[in-house]
């Protein structure tokens, strides 16, 4: 009798650990939508589960492992999973991959480095990779869907991370409810149709824009009014895309616009990055000439307390010479100069005679404010006119 007891005891615990293992939640950092980072308590997900959640709650999971189902994943109430950097989850099946029912989100996030991998894939000729009836939003990690309609929703989101969509008709599908709306805030997006659209909003609006300056959107067809983020631009090549009702030619791939040559003599910086293109573009007197009778506008505010401009305008032979409109945007700084005679946000500019004309052009720098902090041991001239 001790012995069959001994013998139970062996062949249970182990048993009971991994079942125990299999529903425990624990902290688990990731990175929110607007890309700060979070702590939430997940369960962990081990690749056993047929469906997540319940209907009329919200429930976190964690990839803290590889692990794969060769069946479809149903998704109830507001689901979300956190993809851990180097884990991968792989879903295959004939038909759906992952179903969001009954009016659901599913919300998929990464952690800092956006390694951790979601694939989901239909292996049906008229499947879906991720379905939802509602809400789609993927805020991070490295997303791949495959299918007829690789992702298929009424509302997707995509805010930040690594997604690639590709249908064999459709790979961003937005025809499924009542809006039919694609927002594009941020991240990695490349989004294929073979014999249809990579993005189709149906009847609904395609909203594009960047959040880092690395993001990017590849598109081989799309359907649908498209809109480009507020204060923002793309760019393919020279073509440069903004506004409402934008005409996107097909298999394009945009990029943000940081620093654009609107012609006319105007230019426009869209961020930070912008700004030290338009300092780099200072410095090249040849093809800029000290941008003299020229203006330059600044279409947002750029810098932040916590990651301030730190790049002064001008050298003693490349100051600036244009106009310099602020349009009302803000200039955060953290400036620092122990060498130079002047120290500001432009800390050279000056007069002169434009290339081609006979006219005077007068640096004039306006609707402009900065904020932030300068030191230097010499003298400070910000050079500046409200």
């Amino acid at each position: 009798m001790k012995k069959s007891f001994t013998y139970f005891m062996r062949t249970t615990v182990p048993l009971l650990v991994m079942l125990f293992a299999a529903t425990t939640a624990w902290a688990v950092d990731y990175i929110d939508a607007y890309g700060g980072p979070q702590s939430v308590n997940a369960t962990v997900l081990t690749g056993s589960e047929g469906y997540l959640g319940s209907d009329g709650t919200t429930t976190w999971y964690v990839v803290s492992n590889d692990i794969s189902y060769n069946h479809a994943i149903d998704c109830y109430g507001n689901v979300n999973i956190i993809l851990t950097d180097g884990k991968t989850m792989s879903v295959s099946n004939n038909g759906v991959g992952i179903r969001g029912e009954h009016n659901n989100i599913l919300t998929i996030y990464g952690q800092t480095h956006g390694t951790g991998t979601l694939t989901a894939k239909s292996t049906s000729e008229y499947g879906y990779g991720i379905f939802s009836d509602s809400v789609i939003v993927i805020n991070g990690g490295t997303v791949t869907a495959t299918g007829q309609y690789a992702i298929h929703c009424d509302s997707i989101v995509i805010n930040g991370g690594t997604v690639t969509a590709t249908g064999s008709v459709t790979g961003i599908h937005a025809t499924h409810g009542i809006t039919h709306n694609v927002t594009v805030n941020g991240g990695k997006v490349t989004a294929t149709g073979r014999a249809g659209w990579g993005i189709h909003a149906n009847g609904g609006v395609i909203s594009l824009g960047w959040t880092k300056a690395d993001d990017f959107i590849a598109v081989s067809s799309h359907s649908g009014t498209v809109n480009i983020k507020d204060g923002q631009a793309l760019i393919n090549g020279t073509n440069i895309y903004r506004g409402n009702n934008v005409n996107i030619p097909d298999n394009v791939t945009l990029t943000p616009a940081h620093f654009t040559d609107d012609g006319d003599d105007t230019y426009t910086i869209w961020s930070a990055v912008g700004w030290g293109m338009f300092c780099d573009a200072l410095q090249d007197n040849t093809t800029y000439n000290r941008f003299s009778g020229k203006t330059v506008k600044l279409n947002n505010d750029i810098g932040t307390l916590e990651d301030p401009i730190t790049r002064m305008a001008g050298s003693s032979n490349h100051d600036f010479c244009g106009t310099f409109d602020g349009q009302g945007n803000t200039v955060t700084v953290n400036l620092h100069s122990d060498e130079r005679d002047y120290a500001g946000l432009f800390c050279y500019v000056s007069e002169t005679t434009p290339t081609g004309s006979s006219q005077v052009s007068h640096p004039f720098i306006m609707n402009l404010e900065v904020a932030g902090s300068l030191t230097t041991c010499r003298r400070v001239d910000w050079r500046s006119k409200g």
